[in-house]
């Protein structure tokens, strides 16, 4: 997961080999869990496909909102809950075209772009943008659209 790239991780030895890295830490919870991360603030959180996988969504937007310097920006991706995103991010990316290892995702896990605002609201950080990503299989890229139904990122300001 960070072959070569444990220089870049603050907090973490360098002499210490990158196999070593991702047996001794959660990468998910690495930065919240007491380490001397979680003591400073950022102007900037990148939280990438992340969310749909942590068991408390609400707690982890509540650390992370923690972790924000005032003005600061979250940028977070997710996947939406609905009918098409169960068969287009689970079933075709797990079982039809193999993206992905299958089990990877739990619906039950996925969230509604609502949801999230909500929980945003609470922590007093608004939200600037929500943008979808789309993938266009002939061309073979994604790219990003108003269509959230899938994918999608928010873009939001403490």
């Amino acid at each position: 997961m960070f072959p070569g790239k444990s220089q870049y991780l603050e907090g973490y030895s360098k002499t210490n080999s990158s196999e070593q890295l991702i047996n001794s830490i959660n990468p998910i919870n690495w930065f919240m869990t007491g380490n001397k991360l979680a003591k400073k603030k950022y102007d900037l959180i990148v939280c990438l496909e992340v969310l749909e996988h942590v068991d408390n969504v609400d707690k982890t937007l509540d650390k992370i909102s923690k972790l924000m310097n005032p003005g600061g920006i979250l940028v977070l991706s997710t996947i939406n809950r609905n009918i098409k995103s169960l068969i287009f991010a689970k079933i075709f990316g797990e079982y039809v075209l193999n993206w992905i290892p299958v089990g990877t995702h739990q619906f039950e896990k996925f969230l509604k772009p609502e949801e999230i605002i909500e929980l945003l609201k609470q922590k007093k950080i608004k939200i600037k943008k929500i943008k979808g990503m789309e993938f266009n299989p002939i061309l073979n890229k994604w790219f990003l659209s108003n269509n959230t139904d899938i994918n999608y990122f928010i873009v939001a300001k403490r």
